[in-house]
């Protein structure tokens, strides 16, 4: 999917997680913002551009999760997604709330 000036693609890298890759489409330059099992990018509101990831995480006690977070295209999380650690609607939900769309 592409977004302004970069090219984002989700590649298999890891067995819990893939890894999102940007691309520069003015010269080709690729360069990882980290790992995550599902990509959309933020398209309007205050995070414009940012990119919506899924990424595995494990609980200190045992066990994993998969929350959504609000990733900037550097790779630096800025939020979790909240409720998306246990329902995969509440990122649409969250999205619908506050006025955004991603795609």
């Amino acid at each position: 999917m592409a977004y302004a000036r970069y090219l984002y693609q989700q590649r298999c890298r890891w067995v819990t997680s893939d890894v999102i890759v940007q691309i520069r489409l003015n010269d080709g330059q690729r360069r990882e913002v980290g790992p995550g099992n599902s990509l959309a990018v933020i398209r309007n509101g205050p995070y414009r551009g940012y990119l919506l990831l899924s990424r595995h995480k494990y609980l200190p006690g045992g066990g994993s999760y998969d929350p959504t977070f609000v990733v900037r295209p550097d790779g630096r999380e800025t939020l979790r997604v909240p409720g998306s650690e246990d329902d995969e609607e509440a990122v649409a939900d969250w999205l619908e709330q506050n006025g955004w769309w991603a795609s």
